[in-house]
């Protein structure tokens, strides 16, 4: 079921855009054109430059820290940021961003690293079962009632951003049919959202065409991202920051 519009709010005064939209608007046109598939791999951007558009805005309590809601602090001293080649660019009606990976390439690590620079909540599915109405009902089990509403609201204002992980473990563990329906109800949420790309999936590339599928049968605008593999200067970097990371803990 979707959730009612909020006191004042009606369809027409949810579509209409402010000048922070335009703004945020025109920022995600200078980041697509940035990262076309086009150009040379060495001008894409990197997921922490990614994170730098991303909206900020107040994080509320994780009160259950048993339904995969969490808020990253830490960053990894080992962490060499990949670069992001554009699959389908985003637009100002583009309410969700899908950035895929192949296996071993990071895409976890670069979940929670993306969490963390750009101050999102996230929501890791790894050990979660979904169904329909799971997306509203893992925010309020982990956040309580009324706090997991005003994080929904900002979200759909554009004033907050939510990172997904382990949409793939989550698949295997609901069994096809309610991992669309999760979908499905996700959708629902963004349909009624003013929020441009701040709700940001992360999935291997075989879970990737069940969640593209779903939101073009929706409806609802998702861009498409793939994480590259580490250039040989990339790799050198993360092995030297892995051996120093290994040599202080040890000393």
């Amino acid at each position: 079921m979707e959730e009612p519009l909020a006191e004042g709010d009606s369809p027409g005064t949810r579509g209409s855009v402010s000048d922070q939209g335009a703004e945020l608007a025109s920022a995600f046109g200078k980041l697509t054109s940035i990262i076309r598939p086009t150009v040379k791999d060495t001008e894409l951007m990197d997921i922490l430059k990614f994170a730098s558009f991303l909206p900020v805005g107040e994080l509320p309590e994780v009160v259950d820290d048993t339904f995969g809601i969490s808020i990253i602090e830490s960053k990894r001293a080992d962490f060499v940021p990949p670069r992001l080649k554009s699959v389908k660019d985003a637009t100002e009606k583009t309410r969700a961003v899908l950035i895929t990976a192949p296996a071993a390439a990071g895409k976890s690590t670069s979940a929670e690293m993306l969490s963390e620079s750009s101050g999102a909540l996230f929501l890791d599915l790894a050990h979660q079962r979904v169904a329909d109405g799971s997306f509203v009902g893992l925010l309020t089990e982990a956040l309580g009632d009324e706090p997991a509403t005003a994080f929904r609201s900002r979200l759909r204002s554009n004033e907050a951003t939510l990172v997904i992980d382990s949409l793939d473990e989550t698949q295997l563990l609901s069994r096809e049919s309610n991992f669309v329906a999760f979908l499905r109800g996700l959708c629902r949420f963004l349909r009624l959202s003013v929020g441009e790309c701040n709700v940001v999936l992360m999935a291997r590339l075989d879970t990737a065409e069940w969640i593209t599928a779903t939101f073009a049968e929706e409806g609802v605008g998702i861009a498409e991202f793939i994480i590259e593999y580490f250039d040989e200067c990339e790799a050198n970097k993360f092995i030297d920051l892995s051996l120093t990371t290994c040599t202080e803990l040890t000393a």
